[in-house]
């Protein structure tokens, strides 16, 4: 009874908590997570040492130990990176948590003390989701008339991701029906009944289709394995039906028919939404593609753990794509960083799973057994399956969440072995060795972390010299880090531009040293090149920036710098050229001053073709009194997802202008529920500025002015990322976010007109 209460209440905490977005960004909470593990691997290590009983710790997956062991070796050594060193540390944690649970299993722990955890945990879980997502619906439901898109409603619950949330859910499903069947009472299998009917509820409203699928593979899975005997002793029955009626089989050719039709359709469905644009799901068969040359390219040491965001960068123009660290498919990733190698790991540790499952279930004696290891079956089904369309497991919560119900189906009984007493204690002295070190890179890490978070908020706040000792700290503590060492630079930069010429050559020093490893970071050239320029530099300037139009290419901002430096340098036909692709490329950017203020920049103008501002037409037609096609245009032309307010703000912004005040109104309460960020947040304040300007409210005029000059103040960079927030890029290990412009440089951003109308 200890055993499983000690279980529940670490167990929740590491899955609610310890492994999520909230629980790895904020240190104290890292220090919890951390001094809880710590405490139970010490008390393990010491009953490890005192019985007598003999446990194999690891058993019956110990084969995957050293094949991993190898792959990751071979990654170390060929395509050495520093991302490798922060992810190599998850790898170990997570082989010891399986070395504890496998060996506590063993020693006599039930299935369901296990299996329990991934229940309970999820109470919280989606109690906050909920929490998250109810509000929402009220807004919406006054509001939808307007076709208000559903998809904002998303909860993320502690995971900062509505698809990890989806995953633990899919996963944790299978035990839920489990437990509710195995339970004896009606009051418990209501409960239980209850419980799945909530989570199911909250699996729906994350929207995450890989997690539906999953929850579908998993949970067809489970009914199958659980329902076994019962569907054996039937098929004789089934039999003798076919053969003695022909109506039987009629039925059955028509059953099939029908199955296999609704299969393909709802195939064509399901791969119409895939390849559509919205919400970024057609920019996975790029993902999928890249991966696969990188595994042609290196098929047999692969690009090294957790690179594949450094290859997306160098492939795709970042910014103002959005990054991602992984090929949103395990296998492709698995085999773009690891290569082959990998692969057959991949194909091992597979085949070992499925054998384990398999021989638990043939050797499970009671039906509760038998449902315990269907439910292990489903739920790694559930999560393997999301698996081939998104990476649930770069996130520790899910991955500890996989070893608990692995651990709750496998192994059923303990496995001899012919160990001998000494060598037992040598896999003692390994495991307490193992573990010991752990705990301590661990703690290291976290101290790191905390000097990081607490140097990011420093900044943040514009306290940028106590910032920048913190990130120093950070990035001299872990050299290897290019991530710290970005965002030291960055600070360091921030103080430079304040006159401090010393500190200029600092974080001139850190981002060559941070490039030197990520070349392709796009803005950290574009801050190296204002570095470089600010202290006189030119063809020093001049070589960064290009070096960042080059790797970011799409990006409208960097090509403007490159202009204005050539400019001011005296190349007038490199900066009439950036001039025009900057424009070209976010013809929006004509609505500042900027442009009237060399005789190069106005030919620039008016040269750039307004074709590309669907505002303009929309203007037209709304004016004409076309008001449904003047809103169909702007959410046809301005953006292709449905979940971006811009078209919203820009119906309000008409209805201001015609002095339909009301009507704006509920079109800005509309573009809220989008969660509108940066400039569109910026259009939407200035909006109900101007509204209770006219209306006679002076002082909430002035509120919305300030939340306006907010949203696009200097600590947020032109691509909607506050300084700061992307702490979620660095806790699933991805590293992939370019970092900040520094405010040397012009930045116009895709509404340079916000910023100007907010300083009014």
């Amino acid at each position: 009874m200890l055993l499983r209460a000690a279980l529940l209440l670490v167990g929740t905490l590491a899955l609610v908590i310890g492994g999520t977005f909230t629980g790895i960004t904020v240190p104290r909470l890292q220090r919890i997570s951390l001094t809880t593990l710590s405490v139970v691997v010490l008390a393990w290590l010491v009953v490890l040492w005192r019985s007598r009983v003999r446990t194999r710790p690891g058993a019956p997956f110990g084969v995957l130990y050293p094949a991993w062991g190898a792959v990751f070796a071979l990654s170390l050594v060929t395509a050495f990176s520093g991302r490798s060193l922060i992810a190599l540390w998850y790898m170990a944690l997570y082989a010891g948590v399986w070395l504890l649970l496998s060996d506590l299993r063993q020693r006599g722990a039930p299935g369901t003390a296990f299996s329990d955890v991934l229940i309970v945990a999820a109470i919280p879980l989606m109690f906050w989701a909920l929490m998250q997502a109810l509000p929402w619906f009220p807004r919406w439901w006054a509001l939808r008339d307007l076709d208000v898109p559903f998809f904002p409603a998303r909860p993320v619950g502690t995971f900062g991701n509505p698809n990890l949330l989806g995953a633990f859910l899919a996963l944790a499903l299978p035990y839920g029906a489990a437990r509710g069947i195995s339970l004896r009472d009606w009051v418990g299998r209501g409960l239980m009944a209850l419980w799945s009917a909530l989570a199911l509820g909250t699996l729906y409203l994350t929207y995450s289709r890989g997690a539906w699928l999953g929850a579908g593979g998993g949970v067809a899975v489970f009914t199958a394995l659980a329902a076994g005997p019962a569907v054996a002793r039937g098929r004789d029955i089934a039999l003798r039906a076919w053969r003695r009626s022909r109506r039987v089989r009629a039925v059955a050719v028509a059953g099939c028919l029908l199955a296999v039709g609704a299969l393909v359709v709802g195939a064509s469905l399901a791969w119409r939404a895939f390849d559509s644009p919205q919400r970024e799901t057609g920019a996975r068969l790029r993902y999928y593609g890249l991966a696969l040359d990188l595994l042609a390219e290196h098929p047999l040491t692969g690009t090294g753990l957790f690179t594949f965001g450094r290859e997306l960068a160098a492939a795709e123009s970042i910014p103002p794509e959005q990054p991602h660290a992984h090929a949103h498919n395990l296998v492709l990733n698995v085999g773009a960083e690891f290569g082959v190698p990998g692969l057959l790991a991949l194909a091992l540790t597979v085949f070992v799973l499925t054998r384990a499952l398999w021989r638990s279930y043939a050797a499970a004696e009671t039906r509760d057994e038998r449902l315990q290891v269907a439910a292990g079956a489903g739920s790694l089904v559930a999560i393997s399956t999301h698996s081939l369309v998104d990476m649930p497991l770069m996130a520790p919560s899910l991955v500890l969440a996989a070893l608990f119900a692995l651990a709750g189906s496998v192994p059923l009984t303990p496995e001899p072995h012919s160990f001998s007493q000494r060598n037992n204690w040598l896999l003692r002295v390994v495991i307490t060795t193992s573990w010991l070190a752990i705990l301590i890179i661990g703690w290291k890490s976290t101290l790191d972390a905390e000097r990081y978070t607490r140097g990011l908020a420093a900044v943040a706040n514009g306290h940028f010299s106590k910032g920048l000792d913190d990130l120093r700290a950070a990035a001299d503590a872990q050299p290897w880090n290019m991530h710290y060492r970005a965002e030291y630079a960055y600070a360091a930069g921030l103080v430079a531009g304040q006159g401090d010429h010393a500190t200029a050559d600092e974080a001139i020093t850190a981002y060559r040293q941070a490039l030197q490893d990520e070349p392709h970071q796009a803005l950290w050239w574009a801050n190296l090149a204002a570095l470089e320029w600010d202290r006189g530099e030119q063809t020093a300037a001049l070589t960064a920036i290009r070096r960042a139009v080059g790797a970011a290419p799409k990006s409208a901002d960097l090509w403007l710098n490159l202009g204005d430096y050539s400019e001011a340098a005296g190349d007038w036909m490199t900066a009439r050229q950036a001039y025009e692709r900057a424009l070209q490329l976010a013809p929006r950017m004509t609505r500042t001053d900027f442009w009237h203020k060399t005789p190069l920049r106005r030919v620039a103008v008016a040269r750039a073709s307004d074709a590309a501002v669907p505002e303009k037409a929309a203007r037209q037609l709304w004016l004409a009194g076309d008001e449904e096609a003047a809103i169909a245009w702007l959410r046809r032309t301005i953006t292709r997802d449905p979940t971006q307010s811009r078209p919203f703000i820009e119906v309000a912004r008409l209805a201001v202008e015609t002095r339909q005040f009301d009507r704006a109104e509920r079109y800005l309460d509309a573009a809220d529920l989008l969660n509108p960020i940066g400039a569109d947040a910026a259009w939407a304040a200035l909006l109900r500025a101007k509204i209770a300007e006219v209306c006679g409210e002076t002082e909430q005029a002035d509120i919305w002015r300030t939340r306006a000059w907010e949203a696009v103040a200097p600590g947020v960079t032109g691509y909607g990322v506050p300084y700061g927030q992307d702490t979620a890029q660095f806790q699933f290990l991805s590293l992939t976010m370019p970092g900040k412009l520094l405010p040397q440089l012009t930045v116009l951003g895709p509404e340079p007109a916000a910023l100007d109308a907010a300083r009014k």
